[in-house]
């Protein structure tokens, strides 16, 4: 399991660096039967990003479902699982969320890098 060098009571804004999206995931159907994933709502959010793992990537995509990116955040009460990360071209599937001591401060997420953005199929 990844740990942070520091305690997380001892996380400081500052350490937020890198800017990343966060979108809600809708889902609407299509003229031809099918859906299309849509992403909405985007929110720009200053985060930190540790890389917890590798990857297994084929053609932009990645095959492995497990937590690769650990990116912390400040606290923000509407972010589920069900919200998308976009940081620089690469697209993240939130896996988990954990409030740091239950103190609505910050916000660590366990993510799983899905790849490009130029794959669709890193939406489903």
């Amino acid at each position: 399991m990844f740990k942070f060098k520091q305690s997380p009571n001892k996380f400081n804004v500052s350490d937020l660096k890198h800017i990343i999206f966060v979108y809600d995931k809708d889902i609407e159907p299509s003229a031809d039967y099918n859906y299309e994933e849509v992403l909405s709502n985007v929110r720009r959010k200053y985060a930190r990003i540790d890389t917890i793992g590798g990857i297994q990537v084929f053609d932009g995509v990645n095959l492995v479902g497990i937590a690769t990116h650990m990116i912390t955040i400040r606290y923000d009460k509407d972010m589920t699982s069900q919200n998308w990360i976009k940081h620089a071209d690469k697209y993240f599937d939130i896996l988990d969320i954990e409030d740091f001591n239950e103190e609505h401060r910050f916000m660590r997420l366990s993510c799983n890098i899905r790849g490009t953005t130029e794959k669709m199929v890193n939406l489903i």
